[in-house]
């Protein structure tokens, strides 16, 4: 049997070799280089983050993110929980290799009450913010299994496949952690506080952003990386051509781990990033119970129960 698949993404290409700076005909300059940075004040109580881009005139109005659900700490979160600033191998009890030290944080910010370092085994339930009937029950399933085999579900707080994962672990007394894209003081979206509190409380969240840090929409992606470096395999629900979810898959693909795609998601001819991550090692699955034995074994326990 031959594996046809590419050796590499197209994006793990290595670069090319640096160029050597010219040679000086005068001695380096042996002032040492001082970096200024600007001072980032936090938006004031009530205030919500405004985002907008330059445009050209005539040009679509750019996206804000005005009004968009992010709430200060003293409306959301109960910063009360046990709250930790932590390195990467001091969450996940190992140091980080040379794929994940590319993209890991320095310092993760963590409230909740799991021990750290994390002793078991972790899963990422992800997928889009507006699931479908099936797609909520797939992902209800799939959270119910892993949690009966003594799994972590992991997720990252947003409204759709991400809460149904979250509240599903939590009603099946397991254990979950939201892998936030904002600091920890702040909650999106804000239907979810409540949720973001009860995990604070009882289980564990961690941000990348300090208190106070202003909110983009690049904190997401970011998050979602993260998570799958946290994370010891991901599972796709559902997820349309443009979710954030994709970044996540890739990243566990460079990361070396086990990536769970839905039919859900295979099945849409117009997710063309579905079809192309399957090349490079995707598994895909209808039922829950397909990625039980292909998981990394978990510390708690030893049989499979479906």
């Amino acid at each position: 049997v031959h594996d046809l698949r590419p050796a590499h993404p197209p994006y793990l290409l290595s670069p090319p070799p640096p160029i050597s700076p010219p040679t000086l005909p005068f001695p380096r300059c042996r002032i040492p280089c001082i970096t200024l940075k600007a001072a980032v004040k936090p938006p004031p109580p009530g205030r919500h983050l405004v985002r907008t881009r330059a445009r050209r005139p005539g040009a679509p109005a750019a996206t804000k993110l005005k009004n968009a659900g992010i709430r200060r700490a003293a409306e959301a979160p109960n910063m009360n929980a046990r709250t930790a600033c932590l390195s990467f191998e001091e969450l996940v009890g190992h140091r980080p290799n040379n794929a994940e030290a590319k993209n890991v944080p320095d310092r993760l910010f963590a409230s909740g009450r799991l021990a750290t370092p994390l002793e078991l085994s972790r899963v990422s339930i992800i997928g889009t913010r507006a699931p479908s009937r099936e797609g909520e029950d797939l992902a209800r399933r799939t959270a119910e299994l892993l949690v009966r085999n003594g799994y972590a579900v992991v997720s990252g707080l947003a409204r759709g496949i991400d809460t149904v994962a979250h509240r599903t672990a939590i009603g099946a007394g397991g254990q979950t952690i939201a892998v936030l894209g904002t600091p920890l003081d702040r909650t999106y979206p804000a239907e979810n506080a409540r949720l973001q509190e009860e995990i604070m409380e009882g289980h564990l969240a961690v941000s990348q952003f300090p208190p106070g840090r202003p909110v983009g929409r690049g904190n997401f992606v970011m998050r979602n990386r993260t998570m799958a470096a946290i994370s010891d395999a991901t599972v796709i629900v559902e997820a349309g051509r443009s979710s954030g979810t994709r970044y996540q898959g890739w990243e566990a693909i460079r990361l070396g781990r086990d990536l769970f795609v839905s039919e859900l998601v295979m099945k849409d001819p117009g997710n063309e990033w579905a079809q192309k991550i399957a090349q490079y090692g995707a598994m895909t699955f209808s039922n829950p119970a397909d990625i039980l034995g292909r998981l990394p074994p978990t510390p708690v326990v030893r049989t499979i129960t479906l």
